[in-house]
């Protein structure tokens, strides 16, 4: 006995993917659009501040209790801990708690220890997948960065240690945001110190980005002529099929 085939199978199957495509069944295609992030210790415009300026970029949302939020741009090399942390350049600057905290005894850019967020925002002109390089430099111990409130997907070599405040760490990260504004966090873990009565040491944070962009998921569109020709090309197919006597 001969097995039937069907000479028509394949012609019927791209009639019939073509029809989906046109009718926008599943198909998608997509747009790209770049998103401005700002460094750290950087105004609107990407000029670095001065030393000791106020932040407007970034904002302190989680800090230990008793801990002061205000920020202040720290561009200075000369002092502690301005001799270890990584040097200012004409990109970015750290951030750090400004003077007047509500911790004593000890300098500007030093904190409690404990959990720190530091928080950007960023406006999307769509919704979609974001991908954000750059690097990062934390004292003590960066922990985390989030978008949106998710925790981005990061390995522990994205991560800057205990010692991550002498040079950047870079990070390649991934996640969804909405048309609108948008939120960026960078977490880090304070220590502490013996040498001061309240154990408060040195925090801050240096963010520097490389590239960041959206990309948008867009619907093949579902009416008009793409639809009409797809209709067409499955009625094409069901009718080849009858011919072949399928």
């Amino acid at each position: 006995m001969v097995a039937k085939t069907n000479p028509m199978s394949a012609g019927s199957s791209i009639l019939v993917a073509a029809g989906a495509l046109a009718l926008g069944l599943s198909a998608v295609v997509s747009s790209a659009s770049t998103v401005t992030i700002y460094n750290t210790g950087t105004d609107s415009s990407g000029t670095v501040l001065s030393n000791g300026s106020a932040v407007s970029n970034y904002a302190l949302v989680l800090a230990p209790s008793n801990q002061g939020t205000t920020l202040a741009v720290y561009n200075s090399s000369g002092s502690y801990p301005g001799n270890v942390w990584a040097a200012p350049n004409d990109t970015s600057a750290w951030i750090a708690p400004a003077s007047g905290g509500a911790y004593t005894n000890s300098p500007a850019t030093y904190g409690l220890p404990g959990n720190y967020d530091f928080r950007t925002t960023f406006t999307s002109a769509t919704a979609g997948l974001i991908t954000i390089s750059g690097q990062w430099a934390t004292d003590n111990t960066g922990s985390g960065i989030s978008i949106d409130g998710v925790a981005a997907a990061m390995t522990s070599s994205e991560l800057p240690g205990a010692t991550g405040y002498n040079s950047f760490t870079s990070f390649n990260i991934t996640g969804n945001v909405v048309a609108g504004n948008n939120t960026l966090d960078f977490l880090l873990a304070n220590g502490t110190t013996s040498s001061n009565t309240d154990e408060a040491n040195p925090v801050g944070l240096r963010v520097q980005i490389g590239t960041a962009y959206v990309v948008a998921a867009l619907p093949m569109p579902g009416t008009g002529p793409l639809a009409a020709l797809g209709g067409l090309a499955i009625t094409g197919a069901l009718v080849l099929r009858r011919r072949v006597g399928l």
